[in-house]
């Protein structure tokens, strides 16, 4: 008899879900149904774009999951809109050796955040954001090493060489 709970009992564990796995997300996932996963434990993977907002027990970050975290603008093309997520870890999860955040010429580190999801929080002023309970940085920031484009360079050339014969004109009629 024991030996039929036992086995029953192994036959359900593999067949449900275990209750204690983690939600992997997006954040547009995040955004469309809120509700679904408010004060659930949550996982993301995203560049950390903008700055990060040291405080005295935590930094706050923004952590972007769209197509630019992989692909970034000066690399490749447009290719969807700008999505993130407000963070909030503690600051013995943060190290200024992940390098500077994603923006201008840098691609911010990539970093797998699993935590708790607050949807309206009251403590944080109706604020939406994930409370990291662990941070993971999968890669670090790095340069973008985006191609020069002469093409704005030629323009203003060409409409300061256009105001110059306009202006040694103008001078020329006057005299």
């Amino acid at each position: 008899m024991i030996k039929r709970i036992t086995a029953l009992a192994a036959c359900i564990f593999l067949v449900a879900p275990p209750a204690f796995a983690i939600d992997k997300v997006t954040v547009s996932e995040l955004e469309a149904l809120p509700w679904n996963y408010a004060d659930e434990e949550v996982q993301i993977v995203g560049e950390v774009i903008g700055d990060y907002a040291i405080q005295a027990t935590q930094v706050w970050i923004q952590v972007n999951d769209d197509a630019y975290a992989t692909s970034p603008l000066a690399e490749g093309g447009l290719a969807g809109t700008n999505s993130g997520i407000g963070v909030l870890i503690s600051r013995s999860h943060f190290s200024h050796d992940w390098g500077p955040p994603g923006g201008y010429r840098v691609r911010g580190p990539i970093v797998e955040v699993t935590g708790i999801f607050r949807y309206n929080d009251g403590r944080e002023a109706g604020g939406t954001y994930i409370e990291a309970t662990k941070v993971e940085v999968l890669e670090e920031s790095r340069p973008i090493a985006a191609p020069f484009s002469t093409g704005p360079l030629l323009y203003g050339i060409a409409i300061l060489a256009l105001v110059g014969a306009y202006a040694a004109l103008r001078m020329r009629v006057t005299d």
